[in-house]
């Protein structure tokens, strides 16, 4: 009897501690969605405006009206995965690198990481000069080596501005992800690589055949949150090229933000963040489903 009220205890003392975590949770998440539902299938001009229930049409005027919406789906689909494969490629490379007794080990840790914890606001400011065609560094650089054929506007020619942007978050997050490998690494066993020196195997076997096959979960919750990340960006593209040129980087987040702010549309708006949840959350999954059987198989 005694061990069944102290059983009853602890539960009722578990759940006390887990109350807090859920409150938060359901007011920053899960309100806010359920509330973006709610709210897509009525006409709303602005909040606290008097509401019209019109139901599946803000979805259809998306999907059959709304040739932006589709340009925007285009541009994070290209974006994200540019991100990906590339801050995946350095992050795996630099982690690699530091992973072995480099001098200066703590210091390239810090110096890849410093950017994540910046504000994405000041970065942004800071590479829209450097990629300013007249007076940005990045322009100059290339002049001062020879290859000033290369130099160009960088966010304002349409074939690469999104690119450009790209870049940066990749800049901004490529030690966040070198991180987590870095972790993963540090957790291989050291037998696993003196048996693949006895067998003569050179720095390229061993990444490949060696290190990525056992990182293969830190590679799965990199790339999910990068993908994650990508999709709902937002800032450094309103700031960098809000939207342009041409709609070029124009994004679901982006788009989202013009429908509700600018349109006055709340309702439009809605329905597009919808979408956007639907979207990540597929591609999401599906990554995971994915990467966890190629985990299973390796």
């Amino acid at each position: 009897m005694i061990s069944k009220v102290k059983k009853y205890r602890q539960e009722w003392f578990y759940l006390l501690i887990i109350v807090p975590s859920l409150l938060v949770y359901s007011l920053f998440f899960l309100f806010p969605i359920l509330g973006s539902t709610y709210y897509s299938f009525f006409k709303l001009p602005y909040p606290g405006a008097p509401m019209e229930f019109i139901g599946l049409d803000n979805f259809i005027e998306l999907f059959t009206n709304t040739p932006v919406f589709l340009t925007a789906l285009k541009n994070n689909l290209i974006y994200s995965l540019f991100v990906m494969i590339v801050q995946t490629f350095f992050a795996v490379t630099l982690a690699y690198i530091i992973s072995k007794n480099i001098k200066g080990k703590g210091f390239f840790k810090t110096y890849f990481f410093m950017p994540v914890v910046m504000s994405s606001v000041a970065i942004s400011f800071t590479w829209v000069f450097m990629y300013d065609p007249n007076l940005g560094i990045l322009n100059k650089l290339l002049e001062a080596v020879g290859l000033g054929f290369m130099a160009q506007n960088w966010l304002g020619n349409p074939q690469i501005a999104i690119f450009s942007v790209a870049i940066v978050q990749i800049w901004q997050w490529v030690g966040f992800e070198m991180i987590i490998f870095l972790a993963a690494m540090n957790n291989i066993p050291k037998e696993m690589f003196e048996v693949s020196q006895i067998d003569g195997a050179s720095r390229f076997q061993e990444l490949r055949y060696v290190i990525l096959p056992l990182v293969a979960p830190a590679t799965t919750i990199a790339v999910v949150l990068t993908t994650i990340g990508c999709f709902k960006v937002f800032d450094m593209i309103y700031i960098m090229t809000d939207g342009g040129p041409s709609q070029s980087t124009e994004v679901l987040a982006k788009l989202t933000y013009d429908y509700a702010f600018q349109y006055q549309q709340m309702g439009f708006a809605s329905a597009i963040s919808v979408v956007l949840l639907i979207v990540i959350a597929f591609i999401g999954f599906s990554q995971l489903i994915f990467l966890r059987s190629k985990e299973i198989e390796n």
